[in-house]
């Protein structure tokens, strides 16, 4: 495992690249300032794959990337067998010229990334800062008008003591002679000091920059085309083994190895007695790579990274899961219209939570004056409902948008309507046709 920083980002990139390049697979695992910032985003069972992404999102740009794991997985010829190199990236947002980012943060996540031992100095200190390429962009846009001379430049105390020293050289500079300045180690002020050096007759310098991907598009669509172009093969563990659980619940080693799909306990389920015949060696290069050793710990980016990669390698043959083209079918249970039994029983949501408690995970949200959808995580939840209902003073049934969607019966009542006006008319003409 590296720890990758500022320090030695730009040594590293070379060796990262190139294992990239050859690899057979990688696992990439991250850590946020902050996991959920309001109620608004959080998981209900009436999302479907649209609204889910757009609360991902929704949450998802209030908080940063504070730590990136890459494990990079590569055969080993003629063996079954794959050697790992994991790479732990601290990262931190960048600010130059008007872009500054916020960084907010949960209490809560510092105080977890806190018990698990997370470095918050080397993220602050060594970080490797980063910008997406819409960030970089905007920002290429306004260095290009400040290097012109069409936007105001105002310059720090160091970044004037910097473009002093430069005019002192200049003095007694002759045509074609350099000048390196050093000590100016923030980008920032690199970047505002060599605007104002383009805008002084007779002298040009020069600056680079790296950086991430672009914003979150706003469509779920949009979203899984553009990373199906960065990564045309892409799986997520914890839906394949929930997937699995699902395929083959009549086999009880199965059902035993994914009862549960967390991160930690999934790779020590797989590395015990999975099903399958030869699974391959995983060998760390190189061989004194900590996360080979005992001790090491869960919720550090680059050892979640490599056991994602470990899952994934062990049960990967039995089940794949692709972002090209349409999600699959869904196989959530149907939702639930729930009724008192009496029409003047005017039924709540947190009266119909209150009574359906013991029936397992479910939300809920109002249909109407008389009526609650419930949507259960389960089927079998599902079925109990339905069963038992009644014991609690409710009727239930399954909702279907035609019988119970308000728009759905508009346009019925419309249509009917207008399919009675329009056979009342006919008749009228016919009649009237008909008469002497």
């Amino acid at each position: 495992m590296v720890d990758v920083t500022q320090d030695n980002y730009a040594t590293l990139l070379p060796q990262v690249l190139e294992d990239v390049r050859g690899c057979s697979f990688l696992a990439i695992d991250t850590e946020f300032t902050g996991l959920l910032a309001h109620q608004t985003f959080s998981n209900n069972l009436f999302d479907d794959g649209q609204r889910r992404y757009q609360k991902l999102c929704g949450n998802l740009r209030r908080f940063s990337v504070v730590q990136l794991g890459l494990a990079v997985f590569t055969g080993i010829a003629d063996t079954n067998a794959y050697s790992v190199r994991s790479y732990n990236f601290y990262l931190r947002p960048h600010s130059c010229a008007s872009s500054d980012p916020i960084i907010a943060c949960q209490t809560s996540s510092l105080e977890f990334l806190q018990k698990v031992n997370f470095d918050f100095n080397k993220w602050l200190y060594e970080g490797v800062v980063y910008m997406n390429a819409d960030e970089v962009e905007d920002l290429r846009t306004e260095l290009v008008s400040l290097f012109n001379g069409k936007k105001a430049l105002h310059m720090s105390f160091e970044i004037e003591r910097h473009y002093k020293e430069v005019g002192s050289w200049m003095a007694s500079a002759k045509d074609g002679d350099t000048h390196t300045v050093v000590a100016v180690q923030d980008i920032h002020a690199q970047a505002l000091l060599l605007a104002a050096l383009h805008n002084t007759p007779g002298l040009w310098a020069t600056l680079l920059h790296d950086q991430f991907h672009r914003k979150l598009p706003d469509s779920y669509a949009a979203f899984k085309s553009d990373v199906h172009v960065m990564f045309p093969a892409l799986y997520d563990t914890k839906f394949v083994a929930e997937e699995l659980k699902n395929q083959y619940r009549e086999n009880k080693n199965v059902g035993r190895i994914f009862n549960k799909t967390s991160l930690g306990e999934l790779a020590a389920a797989v590395q015990g007695e999975l099903p399958v015949m030869y699974p391959p060696k995983l060998r760390h290069l190189p061989t004194n790579n900590k996360y080979s050793q005992d001790g090491a710990s869960l919720h550090e980016a680059g050892y979640d990274a490599f056991l994602t990669g470990l899952c994934f390698v062990r049960i990967s043959h039995l089940f794949a899961m692709s972002l090209d083209g349409r999600d699959p079918s869904s196989k959530r249970p149907p939702w639930l219209v729930v009724q008192g039994q009496s029409r003047a029983l005017r039924v709540s949501p947190g009266m119909v939570s209150a009574a359906l408690a013991k029936y397992g995970h479910f939300d809920v949200q109002r249909l109407n004056n008389t009526s609650v959808l419930v949507a259960t995580a389960s089927w079998r939840s599902l079925t109990e409902i339905l069963a038992n209902v009644s014991s609690e003073g409710l009727k239930a049934q399954v909702y279907t948008s035609l019988r119970h969607s308000t728009l759905a019966r508009s346009v019925m009542w419309s249509s009917a309507v207008l399919s009675t006006g329009l056979g009342v008319w006919l008749a009228y003409k016919s009649f009237k046709k008909s008469s002497p």
